[in-house]
C-alpha cells in the first residue's frame, strides 16, 4: 500500500480565510476553478450572487504527520494533485504549518478548525483497522456537510461488509452523503508498473524473480513504477474531487446557521471564546454559501 498520511483536506478558497491557523493571501490565487457561468450556476443554488471576478483555487492540507514516510508521501501526493489539476488544487502540507501551542488540546483544536475551514476533504482509510482519529475527523466533516473523498490504497480486505460489493472498512463509515471513494490496490499497481519498467530495460523474467531490483541495476525501474502508481492514484483522487464538488448540499437553508453554531460549540475549543467561535463559524458559513458549496 502507499504509506499515505492519515488525513488529507482540500478547500476551495474564494475569500481570504478568517481562521488564524490557516490563512491564504489573495495574491496567492493563480487559477480559476470555475468560469464565470459556472460560478453563477453554483451560487444560484444558495441564492447568492455569483462573484466571477474572484478566482477560485483550492488548497491541500494533510494532517497527522508522524514519520519520514508521511512527510515524503505527503509532498509527493500533494505535488501530483497540484500538477494533475493544473494548479486548481494548491497544496499546503502540515509540516509547513506553524504549531504555536503543542498541548494535546491545542493540536486537536487546530486539526478541527483546519478541517471545518475546508470546502473539500480527502481522508486515507488504510490499515486493517481504521485510525480512530481519522474516523472522528471524517464524522466532523460530515456534520459540516463538507464534500469528501475517501482513499484506500491498502490491498488487504477489511471491514464487515460482506459480498465484496461493499467498502473495505467498517460499515459505520459508509453510506454518508457527499462522499466518493477511491480504492486502489497499491501493491498490484506497483508490481504491474515494475514489470513494465523492467521489460523496457530488457530485464528477463528469470532475473526479476525474488526481486533484487536495485541490486541488478533496476533502481530507475522501481522509481518509475512508484511514480506511475502515485500519478495514477492522484488522477483518481482528482477525478473524485471534481465529481463530489458537484453534489448538492444536504443541510436545508433554514438549518445551516443552527448547525454551524453548534459546530462552534460542540468541540469545546480551548481558545476563541464562545462568542468569537460562533462568529467565526458564522463567517465561514457565509463564505461557503457565497461559493455555492452548501
Amino acid at each position: 500500500m502507499l504509506d499515505l498520511a492519515i488525513l488529507t483536506i482540500v478547500h476551495i478558497d474564494l475569500l481570504p480565510r478568517r481562521c488564524a491557523q490557516h490563512r491564504t493571501p489573495t495574491d496567492g490565487f493563480r487559477l480559476s476553478f470555475l468560469n464565470a457561468s459556472e460560478v453563477e450556476r453554483h451560487s444560484s443554488k444558495s441564492g447568492e450572487k455569483g462573484t466571477p471576478d474572484i478566482p477560485l483555487v483550492a488548497e491541500l492540507l494533510v494532517l497527522n504527520v508522524r514519520s519520514l514516510a508521511d512527510l515524503h508521501t505527503n509532498t509527493l501526493l500533494a505535488g501530483a494533485i497540484n500538477t494533475i489539476s493544473s494548479g486548481k488544487f494548491i497544496p499546503v502540507v502540515p509540516q509547513d504549518l506553524e504549531q504555536r501551542d503543542t498541548s494535546p488540546h491545542s493540536i486537536r483544536d487546530q486539526d478541527i478548525r483546519s478541517l471545518l475551514a475546508c470546502d473539500l476533504a480527502l481522508f486515507t482509510y488504510d490499515g486493517a483497522e481504521l485510525d480512530s482519529g481519522t474516523v472522528v475527523e471524517y464524522m466532523i466533516a460530515k456534520f459540516a456537510d463538507i464534500p469528501t473523498v475517501i482513499l484506500r490504497t491498502d490491498f488487504r480486505k477489511a471491514g464487515d461488509q460482506e459480498g465484496g460489493a461493499g467498502d473495505p472498512w467498517n460499515l459505520m463509515s459508509s453510506f454518508w452523503p457527499r462522499t466518493k471513494r477511491v480504492v486502489v490496490d497499491a501493491m498490484m499497481g506497483y508490481k504491474m508498473g515494475l514489470a513494465r519498467a523492467l521489460e523496457q530495460r530488457n530485464v528477463r523474467d528469470a532475473e526479476a524473480e525474488n526481486v533484487t531490483t536495485f541490486a541488478m541495476g533496476g533502481g530507475p525501474a522501481a522509481m518509475r513504477a512508484g511514480e506511475e502508481l502515485l500519478r495514477a492514484t492522484a488522477e483518481n483522487v482528482v477525478g473524485a474531487m471534481e465529481e463530489v464538488l458537484g453534489t448538492p448540499g444536504t443541510i436545508p437553508r433554514e438549518g445551516r446557521e443552527h448547525v454551524y453554531r453548534w459546530l462552534a460549540l460542540m468541540p469545546g475549543f480551548k481558545t476563541g471564546g464562545v462568542g468569537g467561535n460562533i462568529q467565526a463559524m458564522a463567517d465561514l458559513l457565509r463564505e461557503k454559501e457565497q461559493k455555492g458549496l452548501m
